[in-house]
């Protein structure tokens, strides 16, 4: 498994109508995103920061120790170096101050800007994955969310 920083391309600057698939890791990989109201807490934060930076959240999945974000640039100004600022700092310090532990790695985590594809007539789905989905003009996502996913307390 790579666990080194992946880092940002030098040659793109991350501005205007982009989609961007991103994995968003926890501190030490920590199995943080197992319990619901981290999650909602995470969730909230990113879309706070989406709103901000003008980007639509396309899909989400929520790993043990990961995020999973498909997100796409609304306007020429979106920037997607500042949303993933953003959503981790804004999610960080509400975690730390409600849960006095850190959340994220502190490197930048996997960024791939391009065309993300999907077939329309299938599901992707994923043992133990919880991916909510929405629907774009360009493209849909879609999968299975178990509510029986997370702990009651």
């Amino acid at each position: 498994m790579y666990t080194g920083n992946p880092g940002h391309l030098q040659s793109f600057n991350y501005l205007g109508f982009h989609r961007y698939s991103l994995t968003l890791c926890t501190y030490q990989r920590q199995p943080l995103f197992v319990r619901e109201p981290v999650v909602a807490l995470v969730l909230l934060q990113i879309s706070r920061a989406a709103v901000e930076q003008r980007f639509a959240v396309i899909a989400y999945g929520f790993m043990p120790d990961h995020l999973h974000l498909l997100v796409e640039g609304q306007t020429e100004a979106s920037d997607g170096k500042r949303l993933i600022t953003r959503a981790k700092q804004y999610s960080g310090h509400d975690y730390s101050k409600q849960f006095q532990r850190r959340l994220w790695q502190r490197l930048w985590d996997t960024v791939a800007p391009r065309a993300v594809l999907h077939n329309p007539g299938t599901d992707a789905q994923s043992e133990g994955a919880c991916l909510q989905s929405q629907t774009s003009p360009r493209f849909a996502i879609s999968a299975m969310c178990s509510p029986a996913r997370y702990p009651s307390a």
